[in-house]
């Protein structure tokens, strides 16, 4: 497990982000909801009121785990923090995914 860090003018945000499988190319980080809540300061209920707002990037599901790419979350705060648009999923839903 390695620890990535992104500094911004005010903020500081240090992510654990540990490898996935890959192709053997470039390794994908994986962060789940616990530890973004950790690297954003903020509680997991809120990370899952961002997701279902659209204001966070989009996760990824392995198998019964709901995970984010570090590099979409280094960018999307690189990038402001922006809303993500078109926030309804494939299915036409617009549920967060991993929400019980």
């Amino acid at each position: 497990m390695r620890r990535e860090t992104y500094d911004k003018s005010t903020a500081n945000l240090e992510l654990e982000v540990r490898p996935s499988v890959g192709d053997g190319g470039d390794q994908i980080m994986l962060i789940s909801a616990a530890s973004l809540a950790e690297q954003l300061d903020v509680s997991v209920r809120t990370v899952w009121r961002l997701l279902s707002s659209g204001k966070i990037p989009d996760p990824v599901k392995v198998g019964g785990s709901v995970r984010w790419r570090s590099n979409d979350i280094f960018a999307w705060i690189r990038d402001g923090c922006p809303e993500r648009h078109g926030s309804r999923r494939a299915n036409g839903s617009s549920r967060a995914v991993g929400r019980t």
